[in-house]
């Protein structure tokens, strides 16, 4: 039988003090990318209600324990709507908008928000919301304002208006009643721009700038489909 001496050989076993240090520092440094990667910062999602989709934006800035949340519902029109309690437990996250009341409770998990929002006589409505993270890629001022194109899809034609600005592109489709999602992975190399619309749309666009115009494909799904965007001047704020 073996013994138990040999069973814990190197069990108790005196480290080097370099590698000590070593390991502290790694442990340091995970606490502060934990704290650092919190549920602080900005969310999108779709929400379904009876009368359609409505693309919702939520806020979150501060500390996990003590966070500050607005929220947008672009297509109303509606920006900055304040949360009148917050709070965020456990990977667990609840709010409160009194003035729409409306509450809302879901969980973060490998970083998605998935949850539901709940109105007085109503049932809950689900919602996925993803983090909208900050373009990596300059995006040059000449490329700043609103365009606008047609995709022929295969129910037929889906216009679509893309406004972009120095930090973000934000994307309406109007056939479709949706209004502000933030496109995601932009990128953008001498007269090329590339960006994706994160699920639930699950697609993405590539096109060459050409004076007013950006020829390009919008896929989705199995679908890669022509798309040109003509510049149509005003820039969304």
């Amino acid at each position: 039988m073996r013994s138990n001496r040999d069973g814990n050989r190197g069990f108790l076993r005196v480290l080097p003090a370099s590698i000590v240090v070593i390991r502290i520092l790694v442990l340091a440094l995970g606490f502060v990318q934990a704290g650092l990667c919190g549920i602080s910062g900005d969310w999108q999602g779709l929400l379904d209600y009876p009368a359609g989709k409505l693309v919702l934006v939520l806020h979150l800035k501060g500390a996990d324990e003590d966070l500050v949340a607005t929220v947008d519902s672009p297509l109303q029109g509606l920006y900055q709507i304040p949360a009148d309690y917050v709070n965020f437990h456990d990977d667990e996250l609840r709010l409160r908008i009194t003035q729409w009341k409306v509450q809302f409770a879901g969980e973060l998990d490998d970083g998605t928000i998935r949850g539901a929002f709940s109105q007085v006589g109503q049932a809950h409505l689900p919602v996925t919301l993803k983090r909208i993270e900050p373009s990596s890629s300059r995006i040059p001022e000449s490329l700043a304002g609103a365009w606008s194109g047609t995709v022929e899809g295969p129910a037929g034609p889906v216009r679509m208006v893309i406004h972009v600005s120095s930090a973000a592109i934000v994307v309406d489709i109007p056939d479709q009643a949706i209004a502000g999602f933030h496109a995601v992975s932009i990128a953008v190399a001498s007269n090329e721009i590339r960006f994706e619309l994160p699920p639930p749309l699950f697609a993405s666009y590539q096109g060459k700038v050409a004076g007013q115009e950006i020829r390009g494909t919008f896929s989705q799904y199995d679908y890669s489909l022509p798309l040109i965007l003509k510049n149509t001047g005003g820039q969304k704020q």
